[in-house]
């Protein structure tokens, strides 16, 4: 598993902390992704079918573990599901932030289908909008995530 792109976010420690905060999404690490967000934090799970709402630290630490654990879509039920630590690769391409305002932006490339084949990788993109709790930026108070 490789994720690139951090080190692209300046010398901005606002930046950083965006950018840290998305790797430790992309690998799952829910003792970082718990230090980063706040007590009551919220997040916003953007669908084309909906939105899905958790709030505090714990149900929202759970929704973005959950976020990254990748499963399969349903037209490829019939394949193995992916597991934690699938994915191949990550990439920032961009965090910014404007007073406590940020956002977000990549790809995550995960196997399509049983890792033995030559199939190519299948590639999401991630959109993700923060609020910080501060203007000090020590933890998020609003995430929003948009997914396909």
């Amino acid at each position: 598993m490789t994720f690139t792109g951090t080190d692209a976010c300046g010398n901005s420690p606002k930046n950083m902390f965006v950018a840290r905060f998305e790797e430790n999404l992309f690998r799952g690490d829910r003792e970082a992704l718990a230090e980063a967000v706040a007590e009551d934090c919220a997040l916003e799970i953007v669908r084309a079918e909906g939105v899905e709402t958790s709030a505090g630290r714990d149900d929202v630490v759970d929704a973005l573990v959950e976020l990254s654990n990748p499963r399969p879509s349903s037209e490829r039920s019939e394949r193995r599901p992916f597991e934690r630590g699938h994915f191949e690769a990550g990439h920032l391409e961009a965090a910014i932030t404007h007073g406590k305002a940020a956002a977000a932006w990549g790809r995550w490339e995960m196997p399509d289908g049983d890792r033995d084949s030559e199939a190519e990788a299948r590639v999401e993109h991630f959109s993700h909008t923060f609020w910080f709790a501060t203007l000090k930026a020590q933890s998020f108070a609003q995430i929003r995530v948009f997914q396909p």
